[in-house]
């Protein structure tokens, strides 16, 4: 993680306290506590501090990118976290093997088809797409990260500029019609060198036709401003092809498919480039000796964050009946925060070394609903914001027990590949600080 040191500064905490008694009491540690700065809580007899610690980070390496089943094409600028380009390498397979294309044939048309899941950001302003061809082995036992850049031929065989991609737009093909898709024309050069190598061994075979063509990139113009807005695309639908469309001296209208998926054959890699140069991301994690009052989260291997509560030792003689742990979007009226909306999901981890991950003891991969993290819209003080909550309940007990356990929690989105980004209170943060709600028994 790149952020070094541990210097952070306290953030709200909340207890509920259920005694044996029924009795309830409300205590607020943070801004708004009058225990404020010192966060000090009495407990029984002893006294005890306990404080939440928190600060951006960025993973480590680069997330795995090979054969995701989602998607995204585009680029977008958000002052939160920087510039994004996001593309798509990927083998093609054809339908038919030995296909005998008839006596002249010549192509009409070769269309590239990518249905369309959704569309993030504003896209106001058109972007420039463009395909190309890929000039290196795609090997399926490689490992690929999002980072990874396969080398291309240097002119690119289709594009579609000035283009809005639309959920809704529909057109009639083959007698269906067919609705969001983003639909790329690919060079007559190239549909002609398809249609001329159909009855060559090119065609006899999946490796032949890997050694004959490689696989595509597309992409946005990766030299141009950024646009505002990621095409987030399913490339495993049955819809999402590339179709050759071609004749001969005996029939006209004649068709042939290549498939992204191939029967599970073929490999598809993410790539993502995330520029942070003069973001508020860069900043904070470029500062190692202030606290961060707001925590970044992003997909695309751009940040997360990693939050230790210090002084459990309070809570040693307690029963911990529930434990949660919530987290706040902040300022999300900003423009950003409008334009580039938050994820569905977050998901928390703990780490022992601030770099292996592992589950919380509360996770079940069976029963995900109950740990939390899904984003929720809830009112206070007459505001309106989004919450995350985690059920940290086990956790909280072996820390306590073993302050060793861990050196703290990690939060990030669900989703590496899926869009939604957001900034969150953290470290110092007056109006949404983090908060835990802890609801204990006291055994004396």
């Amino acid at each position: 993680m790149s952020k070094t040191g541990w210097r952070f500064n306290s953030i709200g905490l909340f207890f509920l306290l259920l005694f044996f008694t029924g009795c309830e009491k409300d205590i607020i540690l943070g801004p708004d506590s009058s225990f404020y700065p010192d966060n000090t809580l009495t407990l029984v007899s002893e006294e005890g501090q306990v404080i939440i610690e928190s600060t951006n980070t960025t993973p480590d390496s680069a997330f795995n990118g090979k054969n995701i089943g989602v998607s995204s094409i585009g680029s977008f600028y958000d002052q939160r976290f920087g510039g994004q380009r996001n593309s798509i390498y990927s083998q093609l397979l054809p339908e038919t093997y030995n296909v005998d294309p008839g006596t002249n044939a010549f192509a009409d048309s070769c269309i590239l088809f990518v249905k369309l899941s959704e569309l993030y950001g504003p896209w106001s302003t058109p972007q420039d797409f463009y395909v190309y061809e890929v000039s290196q082995e795609i090997i399926s036992t490689e490992t690929y990260s999002t980072s990874t850049s396969l080398t291309t031929n240097p002119t690119p065989i289709g594009q579609a500029l000035q283009y809005i991609p639309s959920l809704t737009d529909s057109f009639l093909i083959d007698a269906t019609y067919k609705q969001g898709y983003l639909r790329i024309a690919l060079n007559p050069s190239f549909s002609d060198n398809f249609v001329a190598n159909m009855g060559t061994d090119a065609f006899a075979g999946t490796s032949n036709f890997w050694s004959f063509f490689k696989g595509i990139q597309i992409l946005t113009d990766s030299t141009a401003p950024y646009g505002d807005g990621l095409a987030v695309v399913d490339l495993l639908n049955s819809g999402s092809q590339m179709t050759l469309y071609y004749s001969n001296d005996d029939t006209t209208g004649l068709s042939l498919d290549f498939s992204f998926d191939g029967g599970g054959l073929n490999t598809r890699v993410n790539h993502y480039v995330n520029v942070s140069t003069g973001s508020e991301v860069e900043l904070t994690l470029s500062d190692n000796n202030s606290p961060d009052s707001v925590l970044y989260l992003a997909p695309f291997s751009t940040a997360q964050s990693i939050i230790s509560v210090q002084g459990l030792d309070t809570l040693t003689d307690q029963i911990i009946n529930k434990a949660e742990i919530e987290f706040n979007q902040y300022n999300q009226d900003a423009q950003a925060a409008t334009d580039y909306g938050p994820p569905e999901n977050l998901f928390l981890y703990f780490t022992k070394d601030s770099s292996d991950l592992f589950f919380l003891p509360d996770y079940s991969s069976t029963n995900s609903t109950s740990f939390g993290g899904r984003k929720t819209e809830v009112t206070e003080n007459g505001i309106t914001f989004n919450r995350y909550t985690f059920n940290i309940t086990s956790y909280l007990r072996n820390q306590i027990q073993d302050s060793t356990y861990s050196v703290g929690l990690v939060l990030t989105t669900l989703s590496n590949h899926l869009p939604g980004q957001i900034a969150l209170g953290g470290g110092n943060n007056a109006s949404q600080p983090i908060k835990i709600r802890v609801i204990y028994t006291e055994t004396e």
